[in-house]
């Protein structure tokens, strides 16, 4: 039938009418308008969020979630939050791409590809992700949409572009480039996705659900293998964390919703110790530098509109981006949330609401890696991946950082440029590190611009 013909055929011998979004609001308005006792479920599909006050239901819906529905239960959307989410294939041939600025949310991204036995690839920057583009064939490439200096949709943009020089007609732009998103607002896909833009996106924090449909999606199906059993590829999977003795879902961490964390893993428990041992690693050096920002709170309203200001609001909105996207993947949303709304204030340049509102984000964040700190995670359950040298664009960033003195570039600077362990002179990077915290700036430029011809 027509659309006209379906909002003509709404009476009040329905009890439930379920409806995608485009529909909802009229179908409501209608509803209204009669008088009908009809209730009107929006169907949300994976990059939609509910709104307060509504009923939804996520699709694909599951028996449990529209049973709670019928039966007016507080929590709906269940999904697999009661049953370990199993991964039914396995891809051994198929590479991925992962690109992401934030090392715990690369982290994240592992853990959850992991049991597809894909062949994984972490870098953290657009730039990086060009330069691997063209030397590696990949299945799929996942590219986080807001980083620092180029973002994703830049890099997608410029892939697409891509002689293909010796590979198939049309490689680059057919290749599957997904964006990673925590924006999840009406109109986004429209931004994303296109001809010369994205493939497809994922909301973060990724979901096992949604994960699964990509990869099914984009995979060719002469790379998948299905799963004999019923089992599921997870089940070969570690699912032990001895924490004091205890499983993880018998703890409990400030902040942190440990049950959902370990949904959106499978049940997989080593897996979510790896990301949450990551996080607590690479999150103190972005609390330090919001900190920093904080300290411009004295500014006067007309130092906030020069350039100067805007420049360094601009880069707390990618740190504090950031931080929102690492506690939303370990399901911290209660600090995710905080530093979504910090975030929004920023990109409105509503400096007031920042550096009213930013010291309780500081202070729960602390809390929180109090708590994890408190479990024992081992910094030596992530492993660092090798690089054959260090990037020459992140050793440049770094020599500027050195000359300007500037503290949250220099601090910026080294964060990328230790995510990784370097086949080539080791020494030397661990000889530079030590030189920077003892603020010998001027030896450092010295070596590295000799070394590496710098400018």
């Amino acid at each position: 039938e027509t659309t006209e013909a379906f909002y003509d055929s709404i009476s009040s011998q329905w009890t439930y009418i379920f409806v995608s979004t485009e529909h909802y609001s009229k179908t409501v308005r209608i509803v209204r308008e009669k008088k009908f006792s009809v209730e009107v479920v929006r169907l949300l599909h994976v990059e939609e969020m509910p709104n307060v006050g509504e009923l939804s239901l996520e699709m694909p819906a599951y028996c449990l979630s529209l049973a709670n529905l019928l039966n007016k239960s507080k929590q709906i959307n269940l999904s697999y939050k009661d049953e370990v989410f199993k991964i039914m294939f396995r891809a051994p041939d198929a590479r991925v791409l992962v690109v992401d600025d934030i090392e715990a949310n690369l982290k994240v991204a592992e853990e959850l590809l992991k049991p597809y036995g894909v062949q994984i690839d972490v870098c953290d920057s657009g730039t990086s992700s060009i330069d691997l583009v063209k030397k590696n064939d990949y299945t799929i490439v996942f590219m986080d949409h807001m980083m620092p200096g180029m973002d994703g949709l830049e890099a997608a943009q410029i892939i697409r572009r891509l002689s293909s020089n010796g590979r198939a007609p049309h490689y680059y732009g057919k290749l599957p480039i997904v964006a990673l998103t925590a924006n999840a607002v009406s109109g986004m896909r429209e931004i994303l996705v296109g001809a010369d833009k994205m493939s497809d996106y994922l909301t973060k924090p990724i979901e096992m659900q949604s994960l699964n449909r990509i990869m099914l999606k984009w995979i060719p199906k002469s790379m998948v293998i299905y799963n004999e059993s019923d089992s599921g590829a997870s089940d070969d999977l570690p699912r032990r964390l001895d924490v004091s003795g205890k499983s993880l879902r018998d703890i409990s961490v400030y902040g942190l919703d440990i049950d959902e964390g370990l949904t959106r893993f499978g049940g997989n428990e080593d897996a979510y110790r790896n990301v949450l041992t990551t996080f607590l690693m690479s999150t103190p050096a972005m609390l330090d530098r919001i900190e920093a920002f904080m300290e411009l709170s004295d500014t006067t309203p007309a130092k906030r509109v020069e350039r100067e200001f805007k420049d360094a609001l601009e880069h707390f909105t990618i740190i504090v981006h950031g931080l929102r996207g690492s506690c939303g993947s370990i399901c911290a949303m209660k600090i995710s949330n905080m530093a979504k709304e910090i975030e929004f204030a920023a990109r409105d340049e509503n400096a007031d609401f920042v550096f009213n509102r930013c010291p309780a984000l500081v202070k729960e964040t602390r809390k929180l890696l109090a708590d994890l700190s408190a479990l024992g995670l081992s910094s030596a359950a992530v492993v660092k991946q090798k690089m054959k040298s260090p990037s020459v664009k992140v050793l440049q960033f770094l020599v500027a950082a050195l000359r300007e003195m500037d503290a949250s570039k220099i601090e910026a600077a080294v964060s990328l440029l230790f995510k990784y362990d370097y086949e080539d002179e080791p020494k030397l990077m661990g000889w530079v590190k030590d030189q920077i915290d003892d603020f010998e700036y001027d030896a450092v430029v010295e070596k590295l611009t000799g070394k590496y011809n710098l400018k």
